[in-house]
């Protein structure tokens, strides 16, 4: 096959996990075109990746159903670039009639949703029950065209180093807190991330700075409520790009994070990474979704279900289980 089609448009730590497959596919394939669709707010975070080139596809307004417009747009596109062979590491009903209509002649997916009957090779979708690893599941597919799950398996981005001016926050060693969840998803929380950051400072001196998509006002102020000076912590919050916090990420002396995607992006780019989890049902367990990395650590807290609890109060329950110390704790493994 010369030409190869890779569409994986859902979040961002989900497709983090799937750039395990880029050395692989290359590999395989050594003289192949290969693209992967992703969100278009991804595709910056590939621009030095050269095993695969990164395709901007924004998203269906809903992951069930079937857009028209959509489906015309990405069916056109792919006539004028065509393709050997598509796989759609997640289902996307859009895309898979689309790439029926264009004729590609592999089209391999999961057997469900709408979108399975545009398939013409079809595997059941096992993920959600937490079996193993989501970086793993991706090799379920990408086995059928002959592209091996390797050993060690190991998510990886080429990322410069951090060249925008952050002040003097980043030119002395500093952790990177990301306190935020996708969603209304239960968090570790502002007072145990001030806790850890008084540790931090009294130990290893370092700077502190809160990422995310916007900034941790909860944080903030429990900052300033434990008296923290201004001069060794920043909320830049929505400052950055993704592609500026996956730099900033990779020149950090530490991460500290939920299970998100500036987790895996934290260890994909190399970062020294302590990731906190809560609740390890088998759709969210860290058997599916710890990051992976020689310098990655989870902190995993499971507690038994109460009686009468709801799934999200036993969630944050088991967050409020995990005390500073424990993470300061797996801080120190790390920089031994």
């Amino acid at each position: 096959m010369k030409r190869i089609i890779i569409s994986r448009t859902d979040r961002i730590g989900d497709v983090i996990l799937t750039s395990a497959a880029f050395g692989p596919l290359r590999k395989t394939f050594p003289d192949a075109s290969i693209r992967i669709l992703v969100r278009p707010e991804l595709v910056p975070l590939f621009a030095n990746t050269p095993e695969i080139e990164a395709v901007p596809c924004p998203p269906g307004a809903g992951a069930k159903g079937f857009h028209r417009h959509r489906f015309r747009e990405w069916r056109d596109y792919f006539r004028n670039n065509p393709a050997d062979c598509i796989v759609f590491l997640h289902p996307d009903n859009d895309l898979q009639f689309a790439a029926a209509a264009a004729k590609i002649p592999r089209r391999l997916g999961y057997g469900k949703q709408l979108g399975r009957f545009a398939l013409n090779e079809s595997i059941p979708y096992t993920r959600h029950l937490g079996q193993k690893h989501e970086a793993v599941c991706n090799f379920d597919l990408l086995q059928k065209i002959g592209c091996a799950l390797p050993d060690p398996i190991q998510p990886f981005l080429h990322v410069e180093d951090f060249q925008k001016d952050a002040g003097e926050i980043t030119r002395k060693p500093y952790a990177l807190f990301h306190p935020a969840a996708f969603g209304n998803k239960p968090r570790w929380s502002a007072q145990k991330y001030a806790e850890l950051a008084e540790k931090l400072i009294q130990e290893f001196d370092w700077n502190l700075i809160l990422i995310g998509s916007e900034p941790s006002p909860a944080t903030a102020e429990a900052f300033l409520a434990h008296g923290i000076p201004d001069s060794k912590w920043e909320d830049r919050g929505g400052k950055d790009s993704l592609l500026e916090t996956a730099s900033l990420l990779k020149g950090a002396a530490m991460v500290v994070s939920r299970d998100s995607g500036p987790a895996h992006l934290a260890a994909a780019v190399g970062a020294p990474l302590v990731c906190l989890m809560g609740q390890c049902d088998p759709i969210h367990s860290p058997t599916r979704w710890a990051p992976i990395g020689p310098r990655a650590r989870t902190i995993i807290s499971d507690l038994p279900p109460q009686k009468g609890e709801s799934r999200q109060d036993r969630w944050a329950r088991c967050f409020d289980a995990i005390s500073a110390e424990q993470v300061l704790s797996a801080i120190r493994e790390l920089t031994r």
